[in-house]
């Protein structure tokens, strides 16, 4: 009976130490994720900066939501997957292409926010987006969302970088 409960023991701390791994590999998988996407978004505003000045734009405050400005990447550049928006920390769910693969963001499909406004960051005029929650965010369903101590940073050289809250 001793020899059982020691082997049970062994293998529940076994299992806790397995399943702690698992939520730390995840964690790092969405980080990752988050990284691919905010440099996907930096390869959008690059094109559009190559295309120069255009007529056409909307004009684009300090004020406008980030879905605004992410549509207007999106509107001139092209070629964009809805998926690059949306955080996998985050609770947005792409936005749904049209018949013609076209497709428009709104708030509950952008999980970044677009720096315009006053920031704590250190190198903040470098800064183009940022994850909109860190952990301790809770969804509509209760869920804690967002990435556990900080938020992943686009910069303007490219760079993505995670910085603590």
């Amino acid at each position: 009976m001793k020899r059982a409960m020691q082997v049970g023991l062994i293998a529940a701390t076994a299992l806790g130490g397995v399943l702690l791994w698992q939520r730390e590999a995840n964690r790092e998988r969405r980080l990752a994720h988050c990284a691919r996407n905010l440099k996907a978004i930096h390869g959008l505003f690059t094109q559009l900066v190559r295309q120069g000045p255009r007529k056409d734009m909307p004009p684009v405050g300090k004020q406008n939501p980030a879905h605004e400005h992410f549509a207007i990447l999106v509107l001139f550049t092209g070629g964009a997957s809805p998926e690059i928006f949306c955080c996998p920390a985050g609770e947005a769910l792409p936005a749904v292409r049209e018949a013609d693969d076209s497709f428009w963001l709104d708030a509950e499909s952008v999980s970044y926010a677009w720096r315009g406004g006053r920031t704590r960051l250190e190198d903040a005029l470098q800064a183009l987006a940022a994850c909109k929650h860190y952990d301790g965010h809770t969804d509509s369903a209760g869920r804690h969302r967002g990435h556990p101590g900080g938020v992943n940073v686009l910069y303007t050289d490219g760079s993505v970088r995670f910085v603590p809250v």
